[in-house]
């Protein structure tokens, strides 16, 4: 397939669902993104064969201990990491 340069850069999922929603141009977004806009019609998923998965990394401020929700979300992530989800 031919690389084509992007239709246009946006600073948001937001700001790129309303694009999409618009007809500016299609986009490749998660389907938690626009499940309303899918079933409300507004848009239609078209399946791709690309494999989209990254390396995430959980980041804060150098010289804080995570505490409370933020550190329940650091272990189940690393859990789940552990196990290859």
């Amino acid at each position: 397939m031919d690389a084509c340069a992007p239709a246009l850069e946006l600073g948001s999922t937001t700001a790129v669902r309303g694009a999409v929603v618009a007809g500016v141009a299609p986009a490749v977004l998660s389907v938690l993104a626009v499940a309303t806009d899918l079933a409300e019609g507004r848009l239609i998923e078209v399946q791709v064969e690309l494999d989209l998965r990254r390396v995430l990394r959980a980041v804060w401020p150098g010289g804080r201990r995570l505490v409370g929700p933020a550190a329940e979300l650091l272990a189940v992530a690393g859990r789940r990491s552990s196990m290859g989800a």
